[in-house]
């Protein structure tokens, strides 16, 4: 008859004392390691085929730019595929730089791209866009 009757164990009984810790005590949300969520983020993007450069902004650079180099016109009309199509080789042209300058960062032993290497990297490609915040500085990255 004693093998027929399971034994029934007894709920854990907490302690008043345990409860009141994990009440005042909140638990710490979930970090991960440094680089990890960097990592996957490149990962992610690396995948995608979408723009990185949100379109709205863009177009608005663009217009803005375009309304400078030409005063004497006014309202100036863009079609849809051309400001895609500019949007696209834009992005194409920093991708290769943003390249170029982490290769650089990697050839020095850093983890970290600076303006430094991304300057050594417009110099390397012989780019004509100007980096430089003012001609000033520009006159003392020519002179190095």
């Amino acid at each position: 008859m004693s093998s027929q009757v399971q034994a029934q164990k007894k709920p854990r009984q907490i302690c008043k004392k345990t409860i009141r810790r994990e009440a005042l005590v909140p638990l710490k949300p979930h970090r991960f390691k440094q680089g990890t969520v960097a990592l996957r983020q490149i990962r992610k993007y690396q995948k995608s085929h979408e723009l990185l450069l949100r379109k709205l902004p863009f177009i608005r650079l663009v217009r803005e730019i375009a309304q400078e180099e030409n005063e004497d016109r006014e309202g100036l009309r863009f079609q849809k595929d051309a400001l895609e199509t500019l949007q696209h080789a834009t992005e194409n042209v920093l991708i290769s730089i943003l390249k170029d300058t982490n290769l650089i960062t990697v050839a020095m032993k850093k983890k970290t791209i600076s303006l430094k290497y991304l300057r050594l990297a417009k110099k390397i490609r012989n780019d004509k866009f100007n980096w430089a915040d003012n001609q000033k500085e520009e006159k003392q990255i020519s002179s190095i």
